[in-house]
C-alpha cells in the first residue's frame, strides 16, 4: 500500500509538472522553440547524466548478476514489442507501429523507479533506457521512414 502512495504521489507530481508547462504555453510564456529546447536539454543532457550517475555504485557481484539479468529481459521484452507491434501494424500504420513498440520509459520511467524504488535502482533501469533509445534509432527509424538503407547509415 505505502508504494502504492508513492506512485501516486509522484504522478501528481509529474501532472503538476505538465500543467505548468501546459499555463506556460496557453499564456504564450513559453514558445513552441523554448519547449523543444527543454526537451533537448532533458533529452540530451539530464537523462544521460541521470543513467551515468547511477552507474556510480560500487561493484558487486551481485549487481553484475542483476545489470546482465535486466539487460536480457529489455532485450527480450523489446524483440517481443517490436515483434507484436509490427505483426500488427506493419509498415502501413507505422506511427501506431511505432507507439505500440516503444514505452516512455526515459521520461517517466527513470523519475518513476528513482521516487519509488531508490536512486540505486536506476542502475537497472538504465539497460531498458539503453536498449529503448538504440531499438528507436534503428528499428523505430526503420518503421517510420520505410526506407532499409537507414540500417547502412546506422551500421556504418
Amino acid at each position: 500500500m505505502n508504494l502504492s502512495l508513492l506512485l501516486l504521489n509522484q504522478l501528481i507530481i509529474m501532472l503538476c509538472f505538465l500543467l505548468v508547462g501546459y499555463v506556460l504555453a496557453k499564456k504564450k510564456l513559453i514558445t513552441m522553440d523554448g519547449c523543444k529546447e527543454l526537451v533537448n536539454l532533458l533529452l540530451l543532457v539530464v537523462i544521460p547524466f541521470v543513467i551515468l550517475n547511477s552507474f556510480l555504485v560500487e561493484k558487486t557481484n551481485e549487481k553484475t548478476i542483476g545489470l546482465l539479468c535486466a539487460m536480457l529481459l529489455s532485450l527480450i521484452s523489446f524483440i517481443l514489442s517490436m515483434g507484436f507491434s509490427y505483426m500488427f501494424y506493419g509498415t502501413k500504420h507505422r506511427i501506431e507501429n511505432f507507439s505500440a513498440a516503444f514505452s516512455n520509459a526515459g521520461f517517466i520511467g527513470i523519475p518513476l523507479v528513482q521516487a519509488t524504488l531508490g536512486s540505486e535502482m536506476v542502475f537497472y533501469i538504465a539497460c531498458y533506457v539503453a536498449f529503448l533509445n538504440i531499438f528507436q534509432w534503428i528499428y523505430g527509424a526503420y518503421i517510420m521512414s520505410g526506407d532499409k538503407k537507414i540500417y547502412q547509415f546506422i551500421i556504418f
